[in-house]
């Protein structure tokens, strides 16, 4: 299970482009601003899904968050975590922001619906998901709307086994979307 810690690490890749546009455009501040009131924490915890060489991790600890770094194969100061098999964390409900760039092309469905059980699980109600999708030619085929339509509607709700159905803690909504590729979505409070 991951454990929060603070990391910096610098790297010299720049952040993905989505998620800086995102933090320029201040909708990642509602985010910072709504969580740290509502939990009474300083910083916004943040869980990093594939992080890989930890672009998005660095970039983001620059900016005061309190980044938790998981990856298959860690470098570093990344934790080992298996998508769609591992939990995130044992802490439900606490994390501002879950970054999950560039991933769900490389689960199966059944791995992509344990994985958003989790997120919906570790996310804190008001948090958000940034979600970036890549065409990739040995991945599985994903779409926004198979994300949108799990989150969002009652259509996800039907490849829930009862037990599943009764983990999911709140409906979600689309804050910002770009092309078919990137979505911001936010929990219900």
């Amino acid at each position: 299970m991951a454990q929060a810690k603070k990391v910096v690490r610098h790297c010299s890749k720049k952040p993905t482009p989505y998620l800086k546009y995102l933090l320029e455009h201040k909708y990642l501040d509602r985010a910072r601003n709504h969580v740290a009131h509502l939990y009474y924490e300083d910083q916004c915890l943040v869980y990093d899904l594939g992080a890989g060489r930890n672009r998005n991790t660095t970039y983001l600890a620059e900016q005061g968050f309190n980044v938790v770094p998981l990856d298959m194969a860690p470098q570093g100061d990344v934790l080992p975590w298996i998508a769609g098999r591992d939990r995130i964390c044992e802490k439900s409900r606490g994390a501002s922001l879950v970054l999950c760039q560039y991933l769900l092309m490389f689960l199966t469905k059944a791995e992509r619906v344990q994985l958003y059980l989790e997120i919906d699980r570790v996310a804190a109600f008001g948090g958000f998901l940034l979600v970036e999708l890549e065409d990739v030619k040995s991945g599985h085929r994903v779409s926004l709307k198979e994300i949108k339509d799990w989150f969002i509607s009652v259509k996800g709700e039907r490849s829930l086994t009862p037990r599943q159905l009764a983990a999911r803690n709140g409906l979600w909504r689309t804050v910002h979307e770009r092309d078919t590729k990137h979505l911001l979505m936010q929990k219900s409070t």
